[in-house]
């Protein structure tokens, strides 16, 4: 069978010793901590950010959300067209607010490359009910 490598954050609480994984890496809180994100880069083109709610008891859950993964797609494509997508060599999340997260995706032209050009998504949920919503920024 064919083997997949993962990147993902485990919080160990050293008080209680319970443990949290999140799926990706780069985790960061809203400023509230009601929220926190992650973002998935495991191959190139299947980039993800994930978006988590904190429940009752203080775990975070996944909270499902519905994103339109071909405009994600789409975005990427509109700043570099090549066949085969590049690697992202970094990422940014930053909570602007605990409704509003900017991602940026960091790419370079050419794997020797010293300057990048960035992708950037801002996350926001409207009302707290409302899913969140995904809009590209150009």
């Amino acid at each position: 069978g064919q083997v997949y490598e993962t990147n993902n954050t485990v919080l160990i609480n050293l008080n209680t010793g319970s443990i949290q994984e999140f799926e990706g890496s780069h985790l960061t809180f809203s400023p509230d901590m009601t929220y926190a994100a992650t973002v998935k880069v495991e191959f190139p083109g299947e980039e993800e950010v994930i978006i988590w709610k904190k429940d009752k008891y203080g775990s975070y859950q996944y909270d499902k959300n519905n994103i339109d993964y071909d405009k994600f797609r789409q975005h990427f494509k509109f700043y570099d067209s090549r066949k085969y997508s590049p690697m992202p060599y970094n990422a940014n999340l930053e909570w602007v607010t605990n409704d509003s997260l900017l991602v940026d995706f960091y790419f370079k032209m050419n794997e020797h490359d010293t300057i990048a050009y960035r992708v950037r998504f801002n996350y926001v949920k409207t009302e707290p009910t409302s899913d969140w919503q995904m809009i590209p920024i150009k």
